[in-house]
């Protein structure tokens, strides 16, 4: 009788465990709602708004370029830094992403790796 109350409770244990999965349909979605960025950092919402911050790409100038020290590697500063505010618009049946930059010529610093 004692092995029969076990069973009954691995058994119970185990339906419980697997009630608490999380179901193949019940996966996360994501909507791609803006292409175009420039190394995006970060995002906040303002008024319903959304904003990222883009870190840039430091500079395409060679003379803006240094090299950091041991392990650090290549470092370039250029003002490529942003804050931009994507949207979504509806185009023909279609919907697209539009890109508004509300900030730019923002300084940014990127480490160059080697590869």
């Amino acid at each position: 009788m004692h092995m029969r109350r076990r069973h009954q409770f691995v058994l119970l244990a185990a339906a419980v465990v697997a009630a608490m999965l999380p179901s193949p349909a019940a996966a996360a979605t994501s909507t791609q709602v803006a292409s175009g960025l420039d190394s995006p950092r970060g995002i906040t919402f303002v008024n319903g708004r959304m904003l990222v911050a883009e870190s840039g790409h430091g500079s395409t100038n060679a003379s803006d370029c240094f090299f950091g020290g041991p392990g650090a590697g290549t470092v370039c500063i250029g003002p490529s830094g942003r804050i931009s505010r994507p949207s979504t618009v509806y185009l023909a049946g279609c919907v697209a992403g539009r890109l508004g930059v509300m900030l730019d010529w923002l300084p940014a610093i990127v480490r160059l790796i080697a590869r």
